[in-house]
């Protein structure tokens, strides 16, 4: 909720499902941009599946 009021950048990576589910579903372009960037920066075999479930349970295509 902070985001939306003071654009205030979340902790991504403890909450990142939600994050992503609130960016959906509030339209938030630039949270999504920044989780994506998020992802980006720690790539890992062990979350490489995980994000790529987000991603196409919340239509995102940058991911």
């Amino acid at each position: 909720m902070g985001f939306i009021y003071n654009q205030k950048e979340p902790d991504l990576h403890s909450m990142a499902d939600a994050v992503l589910a609130a960016a959906a579903k509030y339209d938030l372009e630039s949270l999504k941009v920044m989780y994506e960037r998020a992802l980006f920066r720690v790539p890992s075999v062990e979350n490489a599946a995980h994000n790529l479930f987000l991603a196409d349970l919340y239509s995102e295509e940058q991911l």
